[in-house]
């Protein structure tokens, strides 16, 4: 019977296609697998995303991933590939490796990728605030409390016998004055 046709692609997402092929050898016979995989994808026709590769122990597993931008792309992808893969002769030439099956090609949407992580706001930037604000509040008080201190010392100060010049005259609690002078200001009538 012919092979079943693929399911069709959804549109509008990243598609990953997958090519998956068996050879017949050792995993230590691959002298270079970094430069077997970039050769590999080099020869993938039409492809415009990225293409990486993977080698499995065993009888060598050669993977390819291939990520393109939609499902047109990858069925122009796939499309292209089947001819190069699809007998024995053509696989071992593409991967350059004795390949023991016809590879299979598997498509599906493509995982989408973790949103960007937000930095957590550092931890003291909140209690660094609150404690500034708190430390303005304190020493805005310690301020005040002085002022009042010194303002309540000097007018006890001023009561309790301080002087005050009236036309260079000093009076104290123990003067005795008259209202009645030059323009109604006190005069001293007794020092005391």
């Amino acid at each position: 019977p012919p092979p079943r046709s693929p399911p069709p692609l959804p549109t509008g997402v990243p598609i990953v296609t997958v090519v998956t092929a068996t050879a017949d050898l050792d995993l230590a016979d691959v002298p270079d697998h970094a430069d077997l995989i970039r050769r590999t994808c080099s020869k993938v026709p039409g492809s415009t995303g990225k293409c990486t590769g993977s080698l499995a122990a065993g009888s060598v597993q050669v993977t390819l991933t291939l990520t393109s931008p939609d499902a047109e792309t990858a069925t122009a992808l796939r499309n292209a590939l089947e001819p190069l893969i699809d007998s024995l002769e053509a696989a071992t030439s593409f991967f350059e490796l004795p390949i023991t099956a016809v590879p299979t090609i598997t498509a599906s949407v493509a995982s989408p990728s973790p949103p960007p992580s937000t930095p957590p706001p550092p931890a003291d930037e909140g209690g660094l605030s609150m404690i500034i604000i708190i430390a303005i509040a304190a020493g805005g008080g310690v301020v005040l409390l002085l002022f009042l201190i010194l303002a309540v010392v000097c007018l006890r100060r001023r009561g309790r016998g301080g002087t005050a010049a009236i036309r260079g005259t000093s009076l104290s609690r123990k003067d005795t004055y008259r209202v009645g002078g030059e323009n109604g200001l006190p005069v001293l009538v007794a020092r005391m």
